[in-house]
Parts: structure tokens; sequence; C-alpha cells
């Protein structure tokens, strides 16, 4: 028979369980998310870049033309 003592146990044992995979759970989720946000972190990244490459290109652009090296025509928008 049955202790009041090991029921006490298995009834902790499966409280533990429960708790250890709901917190699994959590941790795959916050992995999932982490996933997302360096993946959204990567295209702002490229897009940031792609940016300043542009802004480099046109501020040496408009110091040529102010240096009068390059007429309107040769600019590009």
């Amino acid at each position: 028979m049955t202790t009041a003592a090991e029921l006490a146990a298995r009834t902790d044992c499966a409280d533990l369980r429960r708790d250890l995979a709901a917190e699994r759970i959590c941790n795959r989720n916050h992995l999932a998310r982490i996933g997302r946000l360096n993946a959204l972190l990567v295209t702002y990244e490229r897009e940031r870049d792609v940016a300043e490459s542009t802004i480099s290109r046109l501020q040496a652009e408009l110091a040529a033309a102010r240096a009068g090296i390059l007429d309107a025509s040769q600019l590009r928008y």
C-alpha cells in the first residue's frame, strides 16, 4: 500500500514535471522571438547600409558638382 509520503512525493514530482514542461515551452517561445528579432535586425542593418552608401555617393556627387567637375546631366538621382 502506498504511504502518504509516497503520494506526496508523486504529486510533487508531477507538479515539477508540469512546471518544467511549461518552462521549456516558454524557452522555445523566447528562442523563436529572438530568431525573429535577429532577422529583423539583419534586414534593418542591410537597409541602413544601403542608405548610408547612397548618402555617401550623393554627397560625393554634390561636392563634385559644387566644384564644377560635373555638369547637371551627369548627376544621378
